[in-house]
C-alpha cells in the first residue's frame, strides 16, 4: 500500500511539472466503431472484437458461416476487408494514444485507491493530529487528480478527445466506401437468390427429362418408341444437366466472392451458406409516404450530406456550390422516386406472376389426371409440365424481385443508395 501511495504521489508531482511521460503499458483494446451510432468507450469493441451494445444472438450470428441479408452492414463493418483495413488504420494511428489513456486511467485508479486508504486510516486513527494530516493528504491527492490543465484527469480527457476525433475523421473518410460496399453486397445477395431460383428450375427440368428418358427407354423395349425419340430424350436431359451444372458453378462463384469480400479466408468459403431474402411484405409500400421518406433519406445519404456540408465563402450569388447542392438534392429525389416506383411495380408483377402460377398449377393437375388416364400424349404432357416449371420459377423470381425492391427502398432510407 505504501509503495502504491508513493507511486501515485510521484505521478501527481511529475504531472504538476508538465513533464508527464507515458508508462510502457500496452493498449488493452482494439479501435473500431459501428457504422451508425456512438460507442460507449474508446474502442467501440471489447477484447474479443465484440461491438459495444451488440446482443449475444447477433454477435454469435456474425461468427457462424451463414450470411444473412440483415447481417451485411455488420459484416462490412467488422469482418470485411474494408472493415479490417479500417481497424488497422485506426489502430496504427491511435495505438500510442490508447496506451496513454490506459496508463492515465490506471494511474488515476491507483491514486483513488490510495486516497481511499488514507481516509480509512484517518477513520480508524485515535489521534486528532494524525487524522487531520491524513485527511489533508487525501484532499491534496484528490486535487492533484483533477485540478489544472495538466492533471491526470485533464490529460486523460484530452487524450480521449483526441482518440475520438481521430477515429471520427478516419471513419468519415471510409464511410462512403463502406456504404458502396454494403450496396454492392446487397445486390450480390439478391443476384444469388435469382440464381438459386434458376438452379431449382433446372433441377426440376432434369428430373422431368430423366423420367421422360426412362419412359422412352421402356417404350422402345416394347416397340412403341423409336431410337430417335430415345435419342431426343437423352439430348434434352443432357442440355438440362449442362444448364444446371453451369448455374451451380455460378452460385459457387458468387458465394465465394461474397464470402471473400465479407472477410472469410479463401480456404473457408466452401463452408459458407448464403441465406434467403426476407419474405416479401405486400403491405409495406402501401403505408409509405414518399415525401417523408425522402426527408429521412437526406439525413443519412453521403452524397447529399457532403454537398450540404460544403463551405462556400462566396455569398454574393449563385455559385458552383449552390449548383452541387441542388444537383445532390435533385439526384436524391429522383433516386428515391425511382426506388418507390420500382417497389410498387415489383409488387404488381409479383401479384401477376403468382396468379399465373396458380393457373399453371391447376393446368398441371388436370394434365396429371389426363396423362394417367391415357388421354394426352407424353409430348403434350411434357409441354404442360415445362410450362408449370417455368411459371413456378417466374413466380419465385418475382417474389425475389419484390422483396429486393422493398429492401432497396428501406436501405435508401438509411443512406445505402447505389
Amino acid at each position: 500500500m505504501k509503495n502504491r501511495r508513493a507511486g501515485a504521489l510521484l505521478l501527481a508531482l511529475v504531472v504538476g511539472t508538465g513533464a508527464f511521460e507515458t508508462p510502457a503499458w500496452a493498449a488493452t483494446t482494439v479501435i473500431s466503431h459501428p457504422l451508425y451510432g456512438e460507442s460507449t468507450n474508446l474502442t467501440g469493441q471489447d477484447a474479443s472484437g465484440r461491438p459495444d451494445g451488440m446482443d449475444d444472438a447477433t454477435w454469435a450470428a456474425l461468427q457462424d458461416d451463414v450470411i444473412e441479408y440483415s447481417e451485411i452492414p455488420n459484416l462490412v463493418e467488422y469482418r470485411s476487408i474494408l472493415g479490417k483495413t479500417q481497424t488497422a488504420m485506426i489502430s496504427a494511428n491511435a495505438s500510442s494514444m490508447v496506451e496513454m489513456s490506459d496508463a492515465l486511467s490506471s494511474a488515476i485508479k491507483d491514486m483513488r485507491d490510495t486516497i481511499s486508504d488514507l481516509r480509512d486510516q484517518a477513520e480508524s486513527s485515535t489521534s486528532a493530529e494524525e487524522k487531520q494530516a491524513l485527511l489533508m493528504q487525501a484532499k491534496l491527492m484528490e486535487a492533484a487528480i483533477g485540478s489544472g490543465s495538466e492533471s491526470p484527469k485533464a490529460l486523460e480527457n484530452q487524450t480521449n478527445s483526441g482518440i475520438s476525433t481521430l477515429v471520427t475523421k478516419l471513419k468519415q473518410g471510409l464511410h462512403p466506401s463502406k456504404v458502396a460496399l454494403i450496396a454492392g453486397m446487397n445486390s450480390a445477395f439478391v443476384g444469388y437468390q435469382s440464381l438459386v431460383e434458376l438452379r431449382d428450375m433446372y433441377q426440376a427440368q432434369v428430373a422431368m427429362y430423366q423420367r421422360m428418358l426412362e419412359r422412352s427407354t421402356r417404350q422402345q423395349a416394347l416397340g412403341s418408341a423409336t431410337a430417335l425419340e430415345v435419342q431426343q430424350a437423352q439430348v434434352n436431359l443432357q442440355g438440362a444437366q449442362l444448364s444446371l451444372s453451369k448455374t451451380e458453378e455460378q452460385l459457387r462463384s458468387v458465394r465465394d466472392a461474397i464470402a471473400l469480400t465479407l472477410g472469410w479466408n479463401a480456404a473457408d468459403t466452401a463452408k459458407v451458406t448464403i441465406g434467403t431474402l426476407p419474405a416479401y411484405d405486400a403491405s409495406y409500400m402501401a403505408g409509405r409516404n414518399l415525401e417523408a421518406d425522402i426527408a429521412e433519406a437526406k439525413l443519412h445519404n453521403v452524397s447529399y450530406g457532403t454537398a450540404m456540408g460544403t463551405v462556400d465563402k462566396n455569398l454574393t450569388g449563385y455559385t458552383t456550390t449552390d449548383i452541387a447542392r441542388r444537383s445532390a438534392e435533385q439526384n436524391l429525389n429522383i433516386s428515391m422516386t425511382d426506388l418507390y416506383n420500382a417497389a410498387v411495380q415489383a409488387g404488381t408483377q409479383y401479384e401477376s406472376a403468382q396468379l399465373g402460377f396458380q393457373i399453371a398449377d391447376r393446368q398441371k393437375a388436370s394434365a396429371d389426371r389426363m396423362f394417367a388416364a391415357g388421354m394426352v400424349s407424353a409430348t403434350d404432357y411434357a409441354g404442360t409440365e415445362l410450362q408449370y416449371i417455368a411459371s413456378k420459377m417466374q413466380a419465385d423470381i418475382s417474389a425475389v424481385n419484390a422483396s429486393a425492391a422493398v429492401l432497396s427502398y428501406q436501405a435508401a432510407l438509411q443512406g445505402i443508395l447505389s
